[in-house]
């Protein structure tokens, strides 16, 4: 398999979708390169290169940005001078060792069962379907036997020490009793629209909500929020993909690459 057939093969899992103007493609590296060994990763740093480079992988799929920039990640003119150096560097650390680079993001915030928002709710021990979805089902309630907002927390930071991150953020009465909770992942957070679902806490990460800005407002309203890492929202729908990939592509020789989120909470 070639790495744009690769690409084409997970945008051929949704055939209704739009991906005219998609961020999924060979974002570096040749896009006729044979794929043989595939490293799947939430999202590129150094440890990761350093981890595909020394184990051989020919090929790396993260699910957000190399080099922090969402579209068009080859116009580095939209970083910064000094973001530029450093994009620089990464993309010459990456073509040194011959590792194409595949984005896989709007396939999978939107493959069901698999996909990014279903893979949270299952780790979170909510299950796979939802009350209500928003956001082409980005953004979905589950509904659970009714218990304290502080209960509800320590149960999902139980489950988010896994990933490295121990601690949850909560706003709100801790013994306030709640029985439906609204998730969603990257830019899928909206607060209005867990409100307009009907959800009593909204589980949001620290990229999509400023407190000054919804936060608060949903503070006046009563209404209680819980933040988690960005990173640790989508990892498992990244284990996922690359479980499915072991299944249904065992031509490749697959592995998760789990980002570690322990390097930056302390």
């Amino acid at each position: 398999m070639k790495t744009k057939e690769l690409v084409n093969y997970f945008q051929n899992l949704l055939p209704a979708y739009d991906f005219s103007e998609t961020v999924d493609k060979v974002i570096f590296g040749n896009e006729y390169a044979d794929v043989r060994k595939v490293l799947v990763t939430w999202m590129i740093n150094e440890d990761v290169i350093d981890y595909a480079r020394i184990k051989g992988f020919d090929t790396i799929i993260t699910h957000e940005p190399t080099v922090w920039i969402h579209q068009n990640e080859h116009d580095l003119s939209q970083l910064s001078a000094r973001q530029q150096v450093s994009a620089e560097k990464r993309i010459g650390r990456l073509t040194e060792a011959g590792i194409a680079v595949i984005r896989i993001h709007d396939c999978w915030d939107h493959f069901p069962e698999y996909g990014i928002p279903w893979s949270w709710a299952r780790f979170l021990g909510l299950g796979s379907q939802p009350a209500a979805t928003r956001f082409n089902d980005c953004q979905q309630r589950y509904d659970f036997q009714p218990l304290s907002l502080k209960s509800l927390a320590e149960s999902i930071s139980s489950k988010t020490k896994t990933l490295g991150e121990e601690l949850v953020t909560v706003y709100g009465d801790p013994d306030k009793i709640v029985a439906s909770i609204g998730i969603g992942t990257g830019c899928y957070c909206s607060i209005h629209k867990y409100l307009e679902m009907g959800c009593d806490v909204s589980l949001i990460c620290d990229d999509a909500s400023s407190y000054w800005q919804s936060i608060s407002w949903a503070l006046d309203l009563g209404h209680a929020v819980i933040v988690v890492s960005h990173g640790t929202s989508e990892q498992p729908g990244m284990m996922n993909l690359a479980e499915y990939m072991t299944k249904n592509l065992p031509a490749l020789q697959t592995e998760f690459y789990q980002f570690d989120l322990k390097k930056h909470y302390y």
